[in-house]
Parts: C-alpha cells; sequence; structure tokens
C-alpha cells in the first residue's frame, strides 16, 4: 500500500467510477483496476461492491476512505512543509550581463553550476552595459558582466 495508490482509490471514491476517476488521473482505467485489485489482494477485502448501477463501498471501503483521507492529507502537508523548508533554505544570486552575452555563454556552464550550487538559484537580467554597471551599483544585481571599458575603480573585477 502507498500513498499513490490511496490516491487512485480516494480518486474512484470522489469520482463514483473507475472510467471517471481514471480520466481525472491521467492513467488507463485497466492500470486502475489492475491498482485497486493488487490493493484489494494485499489487505485481504474488497473494498467495492462493483455492481451495474456503479460502484459501492463495503465497509472495508468506508473505513479505508476514512483513514486514507487522513493519511494522504498528512502526506500533503508533510510534503508541503519539506518544499517551504528546502524554499527558504535556497539562496539567489542576481546575475546582470549585457545584451547578448547570454548567448555567448555555454548552458553546460550553468547545467555545472547548478549541480554544484544546487541550493542557489541563478536569476540572470539582461541589460544594455551602463545599465548593468548602474544595476551592481544600485545593488539590484549581485554580479555583472560588461564588455565595454568600465570604471575600474568603482568594481572589484
Amino acid at each position: 500500500m502507498d500513498i499513490k495508490t490511496l490516491r487512485y482509490f480516494l480518486q474512484i471514491c470522489e469520482d463514483g467510477s473507475f472510467s471517471k476517476a481514471s480520466k481525472s488521473l491521467y492513467i488507463s482505467q485497466q492500470g486502475l483496476s489492475k491498482s485497486i485489485s493488487n490493493l484489494e489482494k494485499e489487505i485481504g477485502v474488497p473494498l467495492f461492491n462493483r455492481t451495474s448501477s456503479g460502484n459501492q463501498l463495503t465497509e472495508y471501503g468506508e473505513y479505508l476512505k476514512n483513514k486514507a483521507s487522513t493519511i494522504v492529507y498528512q502526506f500533503d502537508i508533510l510534503t508541503e512543509g519539506i518544499e517551504e523548508i528546502k524554499q527558504k533554505n535556497k539562496k539567489f544570486l542576481n546575475i546582470g550581463v549585457p545584451f547578448g552575452v547570454i548567448n555567448a555563454l555555454s548552458l553546460d556552464l550553468i547545467n555545472e553550476f547548478n549541480k554544484v550550487y544546487p541550493d542557489i538559484i541563478l536569476n540572470i537580467k539582461e541589460y544594455t552595459d551602463t545599465k548593468c554597471e548602474e544595476a551592481v551599483l544600485n545593488g539590484d544585481v549581485d554580479l555583472g558582466f560588461a564588455i565595454a571599458h568600465f570604471d575600474k575603480e568603482k568594481f572589484d573585477y
């Protein structure tokens, strides 16, 4: 039993049928049926009474629905909390580049940076040369590239 299967089960409960749930979940009806069948085998009880008028939850299905709702809700809170912590720990490096320079940089360079520093998000903005200098001086960017000459007394280079 896993979270994905519990989500499948709850979607069937919400939609009232396997065919509607499979469309909501973007999976085949056969795949969904197989997943629920495996769940029923795993726990050793039927979850649905399959009739010509639809699928009715058994008492086991009702019990699982109540418990699964809580489990999936708590799991979502858990994953959202972890994602918030991950985002909080990310750092941003704002880079200013003159127009056209970004095209000259290799994407491999940026990808390698992301591998080495996965917690740093690069925000790259394009400017004219003089606007790039102003952005560095104003603190709008942390790092700037220059093509033309620049005032070496104002910048570390």
